[in-house]
């Protein structure tokens, strides 16, 4: 069970304060909140799996040496 749960955005820093206060959740309370957040079905992969198609030049002392592939590509 979360003992935080987040709260997006505050306009001041009175929201923030309140925000943050502690309040006491019951175990029904908790079962509430799952319940809510299971009826946002989960899309997509939460990372990147597969990066290999990312050509990034690697640099040297400013020169770009090669792409992260392996390929020599000196500038």
């Amino acid at each position: 069970m979360p003992t935080i749960i987040p709260i997006p955005g505050a306009g001041s820093a009175e929201r923030v304060k309140e925000n943050m206060t502690l309040v006491d959740m019951s175990k029904d309370d908790m079962a509430e909140i799952d319940k809510i957040l299971a009826s946002f079905p989960q899309t997509g992969a939460r990372y990147v799996t597969d990066i290999s198609w990312v050509q990034l030049p690697i640099y040297t002392n400013g020169t770009q040496v090669r792409r992260s592939s392996g390929e020599a590509d000196v500038r």
